[in-house]
């Protein structure tokens, strides 16, 4: 591999993401040298944060480390688990967080990681394995923020249009109460009009005769959130986006779509960013990677607007069965890993109902000569990752295939 491509700012990761993703080819020819990227920089003001730092803060940084090495795992081992890690490569991918005097100002230093999370790739190279780093180091380094606030913006849009419905249905209710006062006056004038005796019986209950008891709809302050862009406490104020920003929003987009390694590794790290994002919550003032500012309740609320919708699937692959739990009487489990390691590690139940002996017995077999199995799982997808998952069919054994030879991790369910 003797070419070389030059990663010297966010245009480069950009301009080689994309580069990537429109290739027909799944190996390159080509290593990547990364001179230069800005780092991460999260800046904090409040009584809390006079060069120091909060425990809350402390684990959003550690979330933000965890998603480098979640990067580095599922491009090199096509898992998430932090287990995987072994010392040198857990002290190689260390970040580099400097705090700045005066308020609080931590400073990461993506570009030594950057540099490492390649050479520790290095002879392995693939296009996959370089979308899913690069993939991971725009959703730090730039896009992450715009995507969230782009959410949390639809979410108070949202909120605006249903306070607004509350207030239309409100006024409506008014008019029909007046309609209804109305009629009941004429009703009354009417009755009057034609001298109708006194020993009429009239229901006590009826409204015609009470007017007293006609409901009445009292008026509800309007939710606060109807006036959240002009409330002061929840001012976001964002810099200008330039043709770059919007590039790195949309090739991250397109990455998350490339496969499962890439989408799970989007997910994942999304998720840590939001969890960085929310630890900020007691600051009186954010400086979010230099991307927007608010106060930390703002952020908090960014931080927590996507409801991300889990999709039902059914995927059929060759598993390695990792363990088989067998305690519950009513339902089994077995811890699977997908033989390409699309997906993470993940339970999926059977009960004694739904498969034979035989083909338990099979998946026992599969268990203890380390081969892989042909299954159907059903599942709900979620963020990357299966959950509520099933074994709907179990089929053959891949005899030309062997675990035996790898090294044994933790397979308890």
């Amino acid at each position: 591999m003797e070419n070389t491509v030059t990663i010297n700012g966010m245009d480069d990761v950009v301009s080689t993401l994309q580069r990537l993703l429109d290739s027909p080819d799944t190996d390159v020819s080509y290593r990547i040298d990364v001179q230069n990227l800005p780092d991460f920089e999260l800046y904090l003001k409040g009584e809390k944060f006079d060069n120091s730092i909060t425990p809350s803060i402390m684990k959003g940084v550690i979330e933000l480390q965890k998603s480098i090495y979640r990067a580095y795992l599922i491009a090199r081992y096509g898992s998430d688990n932090l287990q995987m890690l072994n010392n040198y490569e857990r002290s190689a991918l260390e970040l580099r967080v400097i705090v700045q005097p005066g308020s609080t100002d931590l400073v990461a230093k993506m570009c030594d990681v950057a540099i490492k999370l390649f050479e520790l790739i290095n002879g392995m190279e693939n296009r996959q394995k370089y979308i899913i780093i690069l993939t991971v180091l725009a959703i730090i380094g730039s896009g992450v923020g715009w995507m969230f606030f782009d959410s949390y913006l639809k979410h108070e849009a949202t909120k605006l249009d249903m306070s607004k419905e509350l207030l239309i249905e409100r006024e409506r209710t008014k008019q029909l109460l007046e309609t209804q006062k109305n009629t009941i006056d004429a009703v009354q004038m009417a009755i009057k009009s034609q001298h109708i005796t006194d020993n009429t019986e009239v229901p006590q209950s009826n409204p015609l005769n009470n007017e007293e008891e006609v409901p009445v709809v009292e008026e509800e302050t309007p939710p606060n959130n109807t006036a959240a862009t002009n409330n002061e406490n929840k001012a976001v104020h964002f810099k200008q986006l330039k043709k770059t920003d919007v590039e790195l929003i949309a090739v991250v987009e397109k990455a998350k779509n490339f496969d499962e390694k890439v989408e799970l590794a989007s997910a994942r790290t999304e998720e840590s960013m939001r969890k960085l994002m929310a630890s900020t919550a007691s600051a009186d003032f954010v400086r979010f990677n230099n991307q927007f500012e608010a106060s930390g309740n703002t952020m908090q609320q960014i931080a927590s607007t996507e409801k991300v919708e889990s999709e039902d699937i059914t995927i059929r692959k060759l598993f390695r069965v990792l363990n088989i739990d067998s305690k519950s009487t009513e339902f089994m489990q077995a811890r699977l890993r997908p033989n390409d390691q699309s997906y993470p590690d993940f339970n999926a139940a059977f009960s004694d109902n739904s498969i034979s002996q035989e083909k338990l017995d099979r998946l026992t077999t599969a268990l203890t000569s380390y081969h892989p199995i042909d299954l159907s799982i059903t599942a709900k997808k979620k963020r990357g990752k299966l959950d509520k998952a099933f074994i709907a069919q179990v089929r053959n054994i891949d005899t030309t295939k062997s675990f035996k030879q790898q090294t044994e991790e933790s397979t308890d369910v």
